[in-house]
């Protein structure tokens, strides 16, 4: 089960294309991957595998919940099977591209069980927004190093 971290900056073509970094590529291989909306305005990229718990976990959640029926239409409506390109891009569909709000150049983190892809406004506005509460969370969350 691949473990993904680091933070790369990429570009994004005019016809929605990037090249994942290689060592993401490497780490995926050959396989299909999903891509869907992920939080904070984000693309979440999960290897085939990962995406099969999150669906079992949406399943789980209940219908009559309006709640559990945003997320999950959130999350599936956007949902969008797919794999590399000849030339090792990945296509990223225009419903995603707004949702992230990307235009040329974008940031792809590891996130442990998934890749994250983001505008590279959006992530530096994130990450100033929780640097400067991050003790905070650490505390809350009961975390050490």
């Amino acid at each position: 089960k691949s473990m993904f971290m680091g933070e790369f900056t990429c570009k994004v073509d005019n016809k929605g294309r990037m090249m994942l970094p290689s060592k993401f590529r490497d780490e995926l291989g050959e396989q299909e991957f999903v891509i869907t909306r992920g939080l904070d305005n984000c693309i979440a990229l999960f290897p085939i595998e990962e995406w099969k718990n999150i669906e079992d976990k949406l399943k789980k959640l209940q219908t009559t919940n309006s709640k559990h029926r945003a997320y999950q239409r959130f999350v599936m409506s956007a949902a969008t099977k797919t794999e590399f390109d000849n030339q090792g891009r990945l296509n990223i569909p225009t419903s995603l591209t707004e949702h992230a709000q990307i235009d040329k150049k974008i940031i792809v983190t590891g996130m442990n069980n998934k890749i994250e892809i983001w505008s590279e406004e959006s992530w530096k506005k994130y990450i100033q927004n929780t640097g400067e509460s991050i003790e905070d969370l650490v505390d809350e969350i009961n975390f050490d190093f």
